[in-house]
């Protein structure tokens, strides 16, 4: 697998406002060979798996990069908490 393409699979399926097929990605990387692509797109995947806040999700037959479920349930307690601090500092 070529270096750069790892990249540019990353930034494709961040910027598609829907998922992203391999056969789109195959599509957009057209001089690249499948395997490369295929190959870029699996290790991408891996680099995901560690803790973070953001995964890789495969939705449709595609792929998106999308928030952790578990970071968000942080992040809305924390501002679930943060209001009900401001509405007592106001009474």
């Amino acid at each position: 697998m070529s270096d750069h393409l790892k990249p540019i699979v990353e930034a494709l399926i961040f910027a598609s406002p829907e998922p992203i097929t391999p056969k789109t990605l195959y599509k957009l990387l057209d001089g690249e060979p499948r395997e490369d692509v295929q190959a870029a797109l699996e290790s991408l995947k891996a680099d995901y798996e560690r803790p973070g806040g953001l995964q890789i999700v495969e939705v449709a037959g595609g792929y998106q990069i999308v928030t952790r479920a578990e970071v968000v349930g942080a992040g809305a307690r924390d501002a679930r908490r943060h209001r009900l601090q401001a509405a007592n500092h106001r009474t």
